[in-house]
């Protein structure tokens, strides 16, 4: 059914006043949450985004609920951590981001890539997790596609506009990928990256800028 508008969804502070949810999504892994899922019926996704973790969850394992924790890496897009203690994936994309958007040289490596996921792809693997069946119970580990650094720096230059083309050839620490495990989590929700990084960055670049 098609949404009218911003008066079509009713805000809700207190969670005790609803009585019925179909779905659930916990961006901050609160037990509290989980509780009232179980009162629900409702199906419950957890979701980390690079790393954060939030409260222990040993407790989504308790029974009573319809669960599955999506773990994404390497997210990127507006409204992202730029400070240099940067989470899981995106530890070495936003020290390049800033080089950027100051129009300085940029520092990576020549040859290789990374592996980063597009704020729109998290978004699709979220709402795969939870209304696709098998995914009950599994926890989904997700990464994007690589992105070649020479493709990078390219888009870069040109998302934010560079006088500076510079590429300085630097060796930076690389996390340790299991390539299967990323192919594995990807065929649970019989999915693969849809977004390419030159699509999504210029975005992130404006976000960066302001």
């Amino acid at each position: 059914a098609g949404l009218e508008g911003q008066n079509s969804f009713e805000y809700i502070t207190n969670l005790s006043q609803v009585t019925s949810v179909d779905y659930v999504f916990d961006f901050d892994g609160k037990i509290e949450v989980w509780e009232e899922a179980r009162r629900w019926g409702a199906k419950l996704a957890v979701v980390e985004i690079n790393g954060y973790e939030g409260e222990d969850k040993s407790w989504l394992v308790s029974g009573g609920v319809d669960w599955r924790l999506v773990r994404a890496y390497g997210v990127y897009g507006d409204g992202m951590l730029r400070e240099k203690e940067v989470r899981v994936g995106v530890e070495n994309l936003v020290p390049i981001m800033l080089s950027a958007v100051k129009n300085q040289n940029l520092e990576m490596p020549k040859e290789g890539g990374m592996r980063v996921l597009a704020e729109a792809d998290m978004v699709d693997v979220i709402l795969r997790s939870i209304f696709l069946s098998g995914t009950s119970g599994q926890i989904i580990d997700v990464w994007g596609e690589e992105t070649r650094f020479v493709d990078v720096a390219e888009s870069l230059v040109e998302g934010a506009k560079m006088t500076r083309k510079k590429i300085m050839d630097k060796e930076i620490p690389e996390r340790e990928i299991d390539e299967k495990e990323i192919w594995k989590n990807w065929e649970k929700i019989r999915w693969q990256p849809r977004v390419k990084f030159k699509e999504a960055i210029e975005e992130t670049l404006q976000y960066f800028f302001r």
